[in-house]
């Protein structure tokens, strides 16, 4: 990483601002800005993970970049969260979106912008930029959106499918609630600080409830999709992805469907900004971006217009214009598929940050709980782009068809290349769309398709576990042919220096499959290690354990811990949850304990015990 120091503005950093909202409530947020008389575009960042410690290291290293070529850069707390009055009720609430419509007005009306302002973030910040993107700001110019979704149903962490997510749901329920249930910074609320807090504390929710409560595709969800209507976003728009992401189907997808001027890069990197990312290549990240705000907010020359619609990695970087790729069919006939609930024990993490525990393991051992259809390739090299699908019939059964396809290398290594997995409809004609991939296929190795019933513990299991009968099974795989070797190459990642940190032990994180005669078990824990920014301390700790007996799929259970403590101005402040959940035939079970302490002492704590019907199979 090459440490940029010297800009073409010097830069003002404004810690902390109010945006003033129109029902009264403030947004917290801090702004770094060009040092100048003239007026600038703004970059905002909108997302609930606390500006003022939580990504502060992170933000002022990419807006200080981005500030220091003549912008202004806020990075600003959802309502509810961080420093930021009110309460964050959900995800993507209306109340957020609209709250994000009115803080663009009041920052184009500051003196220091120009009028023009942008969305930007990863994750949470890439999802809410395309959704208020799709209200239609006055002032909004452009958007750079990373490693997000356009659809909350099919492509986030609660469902794959139809099916429920396992090894996501509750572990992001929970460690939502309880990161969100921190107390905002005294220095910056002042003597208040305690009393916002506790208003927090009160409306506590588990979250997961709802989202459980939620298991078809309905309203709950089609709110803030941005797939109900790809034309409501008018803006340049920039996406970004990456293959080992759990979110690698939208990139591809939305380049497909928006109206608007768009470009996409797909790099080989889990769920990260790009100059940071793993597995590498790394890129300059923070310089494409640049480029991107320079054209669409600026009027420069900055050649964006004359880049490839899709810049991806697939043994190298490659460009192509996304032409329709040609379709491949395997006609594949008939089979039994098994129900083996050791599948899925090398799938990896849904949504990996990039450790290697997180990535999914050599193949081999999974093909061997599935139906497998091994498939020859082409005899010269082809570019499979894109979502391979299947189709085929079942008679009735009810349950979930998993789906995966891998590269069979000479030696007969098996590697992953795409997966899916689908809630079975009751009888007839039936298809399975497969997750977006780029690979290169070589004559030198042949496909394997392998089919099973289960994939403990991504996938919640459905309670059956009789084989499936399915006929007429038909593969199309996607073939590019446009693809070309990218011209010229990406610049070597670069940032401004951040801020001043001090940082005491080593980040931990352990993922461990241990597989047994009669059950399997999946376990995860990470710490953080302590992290100090302005006398500010924070440290977290989490666990997960995810159990199923084999054989007896009523027998999973998953259960999950995350601790947060936060020192400030001498005061000590600790959150922490614990989490249960398990099903039966006909509903999901939730025990939820929460716990809130000052210099050890508690201040609230609460339980909730839940039964949920169950609709995933």
């Amino acid at each position: 990483m090459n440490i940029i120091h010297n800009f073409p503005y010097p830069i003002i950093e404004e810690p902390h601002i109010w945006i003033d909202l129109p029902d009264g409530t403030r947004l917290a947020a801090r702004l770094w800005r060009a040092d100048t008389d003239e007026p600038l575009p703004a970059i905002v960042e909108y997302i609930p993970y606390r500006k003022s410690d939580g990504t502060a290291i992170n933000d002022a290293a990419h807006y200080r970049y981005i500030a220091g070529h003549g912008y202004a850069c806020l990075r600003v707390d959802v309502r509810g969260s961080g420093d930021s009055d009110g309460i964050l009720t959900d995800e993507y609430s209306r109340e957020e979106l609209a709250d994000g419509v009115d803080m663009l007005a009041w920052i184009a009306a500051q003196p220091w912008c120009n009028g023009k302002t942008a969305l930007t973030g990863i994750s949470w910040g890439g999802f809410n930029s395309l959704q208020i993107a799709a209200l239609q700001p006055p002032s909004l110019a452009a958007v750079i959106s990373v490693a997000s979704t356009d659809d909350r149903y099919r492509d986030d962490v609660h469902y794959i499918g139809g099916t429920v997510l396992a090894s996501d749901m509750l572990s992001w329920g929970v460690t939502f609630m309880t990161m969100n249930a921190r107390p905002p910074h005294p220095a910056v609320v002042g003597d208040d600080w305690r009393d916002t807090w506790l208003k927090r504390l009160e409306h506590i929710t588990p979250f997961v409830d709802t989202w459980l409560s939620h298991q078809q595709r309905d309203a709950y969800w089609q709110h803030g999709s941005i797939c109900e209507d790809y034309a409501a976003i008018k803006v340049p728009t920039l996406l970004v992805g990456g293959w080992a992401d759990g979110y690698t189907n939208t990139v591809l997808r939305m380049m497909g469907n928006l109206h608007c001027e768009r470009k996409a890069i797909i790099g080989p990197w889990a769920h990260a900004w790009p100059e940071a990312a793993s597995p590498g290549p790394r890129i300059g990240y923070l310089q494409e971006a640049l480029r991107w705000w320079d054209h669409w907010l600026k009027g420069i020359d900055s050649g964006v217009d004359n880049e490839p619609a899709l810049r991806f990695y697939a043994d190298g970087w490659r460009q192509s214009d996304l032409s329709a790729p040609t379709q491949r069919r395997y006609r594949l006939g008939d089979g039994e598929v098994p129900c083996d609930l050791r599948h899925g024990s090398g799938a990896g993490s849904w949504c990996p940050f990039g450790a290697r525990a997180q990535a999914p393991t050599e193949q081999s051992g999974e093909d061997a709980t599935c139906l497998n259809f091994d498939l020859p390739v082409s005899r010269s090299e082809q570019m499979l782009l894109g979502e391979p699908l299947l189709q085929f019939e079942t008679a009735g059964q009810q349950g979930h068809l998993v789906s995966r396809l891998c590269a069979i290398s000479s030696d007969g290594d098996s590697q992953l290349i795409s997966r899916g997995i689908l809630k079975l409809s009751a009888t007839g004609k039936q298809q399975l769309v497969m997750n977006t991939a780029g690979h290169i296929l070589t004559p030198d190795s042949h496909l394997r398709l392998s089919l099973g019933r289960s994939y403990w513990p991504m996938v919640w299991p459905a309670p059956g576990t009789d084989a499936l009968s399915i006929s007429n099974l038909v593969l199309h795989i996607p073939v590019c042919a446009d693809h070309t070797e990218m011209q010229g190459s990406f610049e070597a990642p670069e940032q401004a220096a951040t801020i001043e940190f001090a940082y005491d032990g080593t980040p931990q994180y352990s993922r461990q499959v241990e597989p047994g005669a009669s059950q399997y078990v999946v376990s995860e824990s990470s710490a953080s290690g302590r992290t100090t920014i302005k006398a500010v301390s924070n440290e977290s700790e989490s666990n997960d354990r995810y159990a199923v007996d084999l054989g007896k799929p009523t027998s999973a259970t998953a259960s999950v811990s995350r601790c947060y403590t936060c020192e400030v101005a001498g005061v000590e402040t600790m959150v922490s949850s614990d989490a249960a959940m398990r099903a039966d035939r006909y509903n999901f079970y939730l025990d939820i304990s929460f716990a809130a302490f000052e210099d050890g002492d508690e201040v609230t704590s609460k339980t909730w015990s839940l039964s949920i019907p169950r609709h995933d199979y």
